[in-house]
């Protein structure tokens, strides 16, 4: 019978201590067991603070003013929800095993475990099928620009992301009969039985074909999908570049200032920054999954039957590429500042806010408010072109 990859990933406390002498060896007795575990230990943790604080910032970021109205908005700030919560279901469960505290799932009961086992991989589809929802809108608008208004509509967007998050969970729904907890066998190549949470033995066989699956809905599709619209995605913008340098060299008008961008620039400006945001997670999605498809697909063939080397060197192969996958979770935001010029701005904008738009001074009978509020101004001018203004008042209010 094959091991599954919760078979690779299952930690127990009897596992932390090397087999005495005399005893057949097992996985543990083995420097890559060692490597697996320290690297589950003491990455793990690295990794879900990351991710909170960097998913926390993205989602703040996203409802500023300059992102809440674009349809971009929605998608990515539920990406950050979902990858903070893949965070504390799937990999803090893994850690609390590496560091002997136990099996999460076998602490929730019957119910509790089949909803884990489900939610460990509902929402890591579901962030999966985000990233690629964000690429076919960014794929429309880029390509299509005159019809993406018309098209990519927020509230389409939204619909279309409750539609996906909802097909997946029914997907997912099997594990209510395929997962229970009780006494059965820890691993599916050992015949010692236990109380835990794992597959059904009477639904092994299904399990092993939605090993399949879940792996194409999860990574296989999504990395095509990704894949393909960012391709479309860079050649639509070299071609527009190049376009506009052929302009730009044979318009007379090239040598007569504007210093008001005009709405078409604004625009484009802010689509760029989009697309670079969106190129960059994309980018990421696809290093840090393509590792845990390669595993899946080479190891399929050892999973039978390993010998106790063979399942130590597949541990460490499997928290690598486990790991890399926790990645792409954790440190969208980090890829977000290094391609995203106008999210760079926007964190630097609101610290400013947090920092100077609020001075309290404190006087004898009260205190004082002083609030400095800085607001853009058009005038208005009969014959003239309207220039943008500056105007800055103070407002001071008493407090009793």
């Amino acid at each position: 019978m094959a091991a599954t990859a919760d078979d690779i990933a299952a930690y127990t406390a009897s596992d932390f201590e090397p087999t005495t002498t005399g005893v057949a060896a097992t996985d543990k007795d083995f420097i890559e067991y060692q490597v697996a575990l320290w690297l589950m230990s003491y990455l793990a943790p690295l990794i879900i603070v990351v991710g909170t604080l960097g998913n926390g910032v993205s989602v703040v970021v996203l409802r500023h003013v300059y992102f809440r109205d674009s349809p971009i908005s929605f998608p990515l700030s539920a990406l950050a929800v979902t990858d903070t919560a893949v965070l504390y279901v799937a990999l803090l469960r893994q850690w609390l095993m590496a560091v002997g505290l136990g099996e999460l799932r076998g602490r929730l009961g019957n119910v509790g475990c089949q909803l884990h086992f489900m939610l460990s991989y509902y929402l890591q589809q579901l962030s999966s099928w985000t990233l690629v929802l964000v690429t076919v809108e960014r794929t429309v608008c880029v390509a299509l620009p005159l019809a993406a208004k018309a098209i990519c509509t927020r509230r389409r967007v939204v619909l279309l992301w409750v539609s996906i998050a909802v097909t997946l969970c029914l997907l997912n729904t099997h594990f209510f009969w395929t997962t229970a907890y009780k006494w059965q066998r820890p691993r599916s190549y050992e015949n010692v039985t236990a109380l835990i949470c794992a597959v059904d033995e009477s639904h092994v066989q299904f399990f092993d074909a939605w090993n399949y699956v879940d792996m194409a809905v999860y990574c296989i599709v999504p990395f095509a999908v990704i894949l393909a619209g960012n391709v479309v995605i860079i050649a639509c913008i070299v071609r527009a570049i190049k376009f506009r340098r052929q302009q730009h060299y044979c318009s007379p008008t090239t040598l007569i200032p504007n210093p008001i961008p005009s709405a078409a620039a604004v625009y484009h400006d802010r689509m760029t920054s989009q697309t670079a945001m969106l190129v960059g997670a994309c980018v990421l999605f696809l290093v840090t999954t393509a590792p845990y498809a390669i595993y899946f697909v080479v190891t399929e063939d050892r999973l039978k039957n390993p010998s106790p080397h063979q399942l130590a060197q597949l541990r460490l192969a499997y928290v690598i590429a486990s790991l890399l996958c926790y990645v792409n979770n954790a440190v969208n935001f980090v890829m977000y500042c290094l391609v995203g010029t106008r999210f760079r701005r926007t964190i630097v904008d609101l610290f400013r806010c947090w920092g100077r738009g609020r001075t309290e001074v404190g006087r004898k009978g009260g205190q004082t408010m002083v609030t400095l509020e800085t607001r853009l101004t058009v005038k208005r001018n009969t014959g003239r072109r309207s220039s943008p203004q500056l105007v800055t008042s103070l407002h001071v209010t008493k407090l009793q």
